[in-house]
């Protein structure tokens, strides 16, 4: 009977502790970011996150919320990888010294590239701690637990996760998560909060990794002799959201003129040297070098990405089949007990993958649209938007829908938003306007894609407004991408440069 609850108590052992290791790591870069923020907004720019989330920045809420999106994805893959070494040392390898050592050595590789682009203290602390926890608490485990062998119910395990797999594998596509969000989660009350939570919090782990390149605004410090090449180079780094803010002590980027070249650094380390010339003509690709020399959280982000689509699907499957065996407690058989479990997991599984969308590779065809949009089926419905959202949508073509818009479940808004994007209809701004007071941030968000899509110029004070103004990180961030999007640039700072408006560039 222990056998079947061990890997479950060290998945929640060691995804508590990584839980909480990942919360100070949160905490600390939400701290980083507010001061960021601070020196930004006290020179004049406008800020994502507003002063609005940026208030909680230092508050302990927002980065223990933010550590599940690490908790449940590093932090699982980690505990899972740990569990499964320790197994396999101790039942198939009876403990053998070599086979210590071949694993060992396996870890001390994963370390080294995990800093191979420049040491990172808080990814090694997560490589270090959590596998050592989670395999103490297995091998503490396996020597108190029956003599059986733990593979029994590994192995039912195993087979129903990868039966579902195999129904699932079809359907899986770059849209997959996408069509999981809208045919599962948003169908139903706990899903919705599920996807509210994870969009209200996902962008404070997500700040923690970013390269520079992938962040929104970055600070610099220009020292150049020449005040009108100053100018300009200010000038193009404000085109690229790189803002000076030359009181600050530590910004991301540093550039210094010496003999006649341009020296980027970062933390007082030189990067990168450039001509002025070929940082004027090319400005974009320097900086992105200097991201990419600068960016030691790339191996991280791709075991983040693979513990997503593999460990987090398992350790749901697990605990959903643990849940299931627990139930059936009146069955005094535990081998019927785990095998009924595994099917009743499997099935539910399978189930949830048949209204997931079609399978990848499918095209609706413009008969398939129409109908599919009369449909009394939500699902069919939202396929069909879907696909209008990747052709030139016409509102006219489709009235009865487009005024009933309003009524519709929140991914048909969605997708309705994103499909207006290419709409020549007349009414299409009116439309997307109204979105933009959608009581569901997902649906703003794609809105102001589609303005800024649509290069409408004139929405620029609305998306500025909502920037000043919103309380969703989330839709600051989308409405930031737009208006850049329309050619507006960060007006010059009111410390260090002449103030001056905002301004938009020419498209």
């Amino acid at each position: 009977m222990r056998n079947i609850y061990l890997l479950p108590a060290v998945l929640i052992i060691g995804i508590t502790a990584s839980h909480f290791l990942f919360g100070v790591m949160v905490l600390i870069s939400n701290t980083r970011l507010y001061e960021t923020i601070s020196v930004l907004s006290a020179a004049g720019y406008m800020t994502v996150p507003n002063h609005v989330v940026a208030a909680g920045l230092k508050n302990w809420g927002p980065a223990f919320a933010g550590a599940f999106f690490f908790s449940l994805t590093v932090g699982a893959g980690f505990s899972l990888t740990a569990f499964m070494a320790v197994v396999v040392w101790r039942t198939l390898f009876r403990s053998h010294l070599v086979a210590l050592t071949v694993i060992l050595a396996l870890w001390a590789i994963l370390l080294y590239r995990i800093n191979a682009d420049g040491v990172n203290y808080w990814a090694t602390a997560a490589c270090l701690i959590i596998p050592l926890i989670s395999a103490l608490v297995t091998c503490r485990r396996l020597s108190k637990s029956c003599k059986l062998s733990p593979w029994s119910s590994l192995v039912f395990m195993l087979a129903g996760f990868l039966l579902i797999i195999g129904f699932w594998a079809p359907r899986a596509d770059s849209d997959n998560f996408l069509r999981i969000r809208d045919h599962l989660l948003l169908s139903n009350p706990v899903g919705e909060k599920i996807t509210g939570f994870y969009y209200q919090y996902t962008l404070y782990p997500a700040e923690v990794f970013k390269s520079l390149d992938q962040k929104l605004l970055k600070t610099c410090a220009i020292h150049v002799d020449d005040p009108v090449l100053m100018k300009k180079i200010k000038d193009r780094l404000r085109a690229e959201d790189y803002l000076p803010a030359n009181g600050s002590v530590s910004v991301d980027l540093r550039i210094t003129e010496r003999d006649g070249q341009l020296v980027l650094q970062q933390k007082g380390r030189k990067i990168l040297e450039s001509t002025v010339a070929d940082f004027m003509a090319d400005t974009q690709d320097v900086l992105k070098t200097f991201s990419k020399k600068t960016d030691n959280w790339r191996f991280f982000r791709k075991i983040t990405f693979i513990s997503l689509v593999a460990a987090s699907p398992f350790l749901v499957y697990l605990f959903l089949q643990t849940a299931i065996f627990a139930c059936l407690f009146p069955l005094r058989s535990v081998r019927t007990r785990l095998v009924l479990s595994t099917l009743i997991c499997a099935g539910l599984g399978i189930g949830l993958s048949l209204p997931v969308g079609r399978t990848s590779g499918d095209a609706m065809t413009p008969g398939e649209i129409e109908n599919h949009l009369r449909s009394h089926k939500r699902h069919q419905r939202i396929e069909a938007i879907k696909a209008l959202s990747e052709m030139h949508f016409d509102m006219d073509s489709h009235p009865e829908f487009v005024l009933t818009a309003h009524k519709r479940s929140v991914p048909e808004r969605y997708w309705l938003a994103k499909a207006l994007s290419d709409s020549r209809s007349p009414g299409t701004d009116e439309m997307l306007r109204k979105f933009l007071k959608d009581p569901h941030p997902n649906v703003v968000c794609m809105a102001l894609f589609s303005l800024g899509n649509r290069k409408q110029k004139q929405a620029t004070a609305e998306m500025i407004h909502i920037i000043e103004t919103h309380a969703h990180w989330y839709v600051q961030w989308y409405a930031y991408r737009s208006l850049r999007n329309l050619g507006w640039i960060q007006p010059a700072s009111a410390r260090g440069d002449s103030a001056s408006p905002p301004v938009l560039s020419p498209q």
